[in-house]
């Protein structure tokens, strides 16, 4: 049967970068949309809301081999505590029972490092896949419950799963109220960029380089969870300094201006062993990326 893969929120921050990569490696992709979307070769949309309509019958129709998950609350400020992840959670599990009734054969979604434990977790070694969950959010527990459902059913159907972990993201298309996007725009514009002390630790990771990560992960195909991060943590502060040498408006960087949120976790970095050794992704480059995405964002705002 030729591969056959349908994708959730293809139009997101991770998604739109996905499905190129697919269609050029000769997948047929199906796509979720709320909304009726431009003719892109290679793929089929179909207008579908997930958190209103059943998926029975259009999985029945589509029949696809592998379930790409990646659609989920994600309004900048709402999505940590918001009552829709239990929504999110529902349909999600519906998704996954009606794609594994329908004859799918994997499954590849989207998790969180707020899975994670992060005051519990290490605060000088990056973080692997054992490291103890106890989310602190609505989000972490729905999105860690979610896994826990995808692994039982995985091994009752004998169904591959595969769960990236993102760590945070940033690139072109991030909501502007997003930090680096905030940084970004902020400094595009000649406006002060204000910022906390900065001294936490953090693992930033572009969303093209996640979209490769999620792809490889589909063809492999991989199984179990995976961190998607760098491997290399930087402190908020250094990231701001060097987001403002690639814009050359270091001087607008103000450090300090904002409070520091209590009880913020001071290290929150990914091991990628497994990432680097299964996926065999090349290493990342943050300065390059960040240099790409200021010159994106420099050509939607200006």
């Amino acid at each position: 049967m030729h591969n056959r893969i349908l994708i959730t929120g293809a139009t997101g921050f991770i998604g739109r970068q996905i499905i190129p990569l697919l269609t050029l490696a000769g997948w047929d992709v199906h796509a979720i949309t709320r909304t009726p979307q431009q003719h892109m070769a290679g793929v089929t949309w179909h207008e579908w809301d997930l958190l209103t309509q059943t998926p029975w019958l259009y999985l029945n129709h589509i029949r696809p081999t592998h379930l790409l998950h990646l659609a989920w609350e994600a309004r900048p400020g709402v999505f940590w505590n918001s009552p829709n992840n239990l929504l999110w959670l529902a349909a999600s599990t519906q998704l996954a029972e009606a794609f594994i009734a329908s004859g799918g054969q994997h499954i590849i979604a989207a998790g969180s490092c707020a899975e994670y434990d992060w005051h519990a977790a290490p605060h000088a070694t990056p973080w692997p896949e054992t490291t103890p969950c106890k989310p602190a959010t609505l989000y972490g527990e729905c999105k860690l419950e979610l896994l826990h459902r995808l692994q039982a059913m995985a091994r009752e159907h004998t169904t591959r799963l595969a769960w990236g972990r993102l760590f945070f993201l940033f690139g072109a298309h991030e909501p502007q109220e997003k930090l680096v996007a905030s940084i970004i725009t902020s400094l595009l514009a000649g406006q002060p960029a204000k910022c906390t002390s900065g001294t936490q630790i953090r693992d930033f990771v572009s969303s093209e380089y996640a979209a490769q990560c999620f792809a490889a992960m589909v063809q492999q195909p991989a199984q179990g969870v995976f961190n998607i991060g760098t491997g290399q943590g930087i402190s908020v502060a250094a990231l701001a300094t060097m987001i403002g040498e690639i814009a050359l408006a270091t001087h607008l960087i103000q450090l300090g201006a904002l409070p520091d949120r209590p009880n913020e976790p001071p290290f929150i970095v990914a091991n990628t062993t497994r990432v680097q050794n299964e996926l065999q992704i090349p290493p990342f480059d943050v300065y390059r990326s960040l240099k790409q995405t200021v010159e994106w964002w420099r050509g939607h705002t200006l």
